[in-house]
């Protein structure tokens, strides 16, 4: 399913095409044909499985191994992932690394959480995808009396 998305994404984007996608991401609606491929495509229902199982994932999302969003559970802040530090730090030139990052305030799905960084790599062990899960700790916030 990822190598299939994948070829579907490199077939998909030029670099004009990403750019402009890039460039109108914020203010592009959910029923845009982008926004419909990658919240109801096929990695966007698997994702979504995986959440529905999973809950406290308040957002899930792949980008292929240059940063390009594959799918997702909601709408991200961008189209674009590569120029995000946890993203490059995640690929690790290609070595592919997992981590996580410290308790933030998530814009995209309005939450407090914690984020969770996985490559995925291909039996060569080449990363070909980078999934972002953001693990939801909001009901834990009220009591800490932190703000966004």
């Amino acid at each position: 399913l990822i190598l299939a998305a994948v070829e579907a994404s490199l077939k998909r984007s030029t670099d004009d095409e990403i750019r402009a996608i890039e460039g109108s991401w914020k203010s592009l609606p959910v029923n845009a044909p982008i926004m419909l491929e990658l919240l109801t495509g096929r990695s966007a229902q698997v994702l979504k499985q995986f959440q529905q199982q999973h809950p406290r994932l308040s957002e899930i999302f792949i980008t292929d191994a240059h940063g390009l969003m594959l799918g997702m559970t909601s709408k991200t802040s961008d189209f674009y992932q590569a120029d995000e530090q946890w993203w490059s730090d995640t690929y690790s030139g290609g070595a592919g690394e997992t981590w996580q990052g410290q308790i933030e305030f998530d814009e995209s799905s309005g939450t407090w959480g914690i984020p969770l960084y996985l490559p995925v790599k291909a039996g060569d062990g080449k990363v070909i995808a980078i999934i972002k899960a953001f693990v939801d700790i909001g009901d834990l916030i009220p009591s800490t009396g932190a703000t966004p």
